[in-house]
């Protein structure tokens, strides 16, 4: 699965942005404060069909600094989450007055979603029309927030595969449909600003490297194999346990992989969010790599995202010019490619 475009709606400062034909390895710049909102916008999409994941969104872009200040209400998907102070989603608004976003993606799917979406076929005599006119498919998801800015409404508000709109509420629902959006956002990762996810990558890689399971062995084997080749090139760079808590370290003489600089911190970090996570779709905002070695990081990049057996279905990469990139249009009724 990758995600084919973009649209917008009541985000500042663009209030209406839009990106067409996406590539896979997706290099997008534009001003700070678009890509932020890009990013943004790609992260409350996601989130708002996920109530686990929902709380660690909103704390990462501000809205609270505590996970337990935070209430997500709804099951399967969130309907509503409060917070305590209303100046993030005052500075994500265009216009505070009409306190609401929309974020609209399209999406490529992959033969798994293919397949499950067949299987309900039977049952669906629209879904069989959907699926003939192929694997697209366009979500909408909407955030209405309360007069203080300090609560929101948590909607889908459009399903469309191919040219079939599904239903999203009522009984015509069909009753597949939450999982199969919970499944869709699980594949979707946005990496936290460089320095934030190094705790989560350690644990991960520790547990992953004593996993009895191949694929996660392997999956580990992978990352330390990424480490240690260009545009890294870490010293045996792997996974320890250091008093409770998991630690990477570097060189014969172990030392914590902090030591070695924010770009090495980094690099652990956005190798583990490749091979660890289990994403499809990564976005990075403002690498600091891309800065150290433009050409062997973009090349590092694309093939996560485009080579054979990459464990990647698509990078999005935000803030970073490159020779084949998107900008974000001033004018928002266009894309440059």
């Amino acid at each position: 699965m990758w995600i084919t475009s973009v649209r917008t709606e009541g985000f500042g400062p663009l209030p209406q942005l839009q990106l067409d034909e996406l590539p896979r390895a997706a290099f997008i710049h534009g001003q700070a404060d678009h890509c932020e909102q890009l990013a943004a916008a790609l992260q409350l999409f996601f989130a708002g069909l996920l109530p686990e994941r929902l709380p660690l969104v909103l704390v990462d872009l501000g809205f609270d600094t505590a996970l337990e200040n935070i209430e997500v209400l709804g099951q399967p998907l969130p309907d509503q989450a409060r917070w305590r102070w209303p100046h993030a989603a005052r500075a994500l608004l265009a216009d505070p007055g009409s306190r609401s976003l929309k974020v609209r993606l399209g999406m490529e799917l992959d033969p798994l979603q293919f397949r499950f979406l067949r299987e309900h076929a039977a049952r669906h005599p629209w879904l069989v029309t959907a699926l003939a006119e192929g694997s697209r498919a366009e979500i909408t998801v909407g955030w209405l927030f309360d007069t203080d800015l300090c609560a929101a409404m948590v909607s889908v508000l459009e399903v469309v595969l191919g040219e079939e709109r599904v239903p999203v509420a009522g009984p015509e629902s069909p009753a597949w449909l939450p999982g199969f959006l919970q499944a869709l956002a699980r594949r979707f990762r946005a990496l936290p600003h460089p320095g934030a996810s190094l705790p989560q990558a350690s644990t991960g890689w520790l547990e992953a490297v004593t996993d009895p399971r191949p694929s996660r062995h392997a999956a580990a084997v992978a990352l330390a194999h990424s480490l240690a080749q260009p545009p890294f090139s870490l010293d045996w760079a792997r996974p320890v346990r250091w008093g409770e808590q998991a630690q990477v370290v570097t060189g014969p003489q172990a030392r914590p992989v902090p030591w070695s600089g924010p770009a090495a911190v980094e690099a652990v970090e956005l190798a583990a969010a490749v091979h660890l996570s289990g994403a499809e779709i990564l976005c990075l905002r403002r690498p600091g790599l891309l800065q150290a070695d433009p050409a062997a990081t973009h090349a590092w990049l694309a093939a996560a995202a485009t080579a054979s057996g990459s464990p990647l279905e698509q990078v999005l990469v935000l803030g970073v010019e490159h020779p084949d990139g998107m900008a974000i249009p001033a004018d928002p009724t266009r894309a440059d490619a």
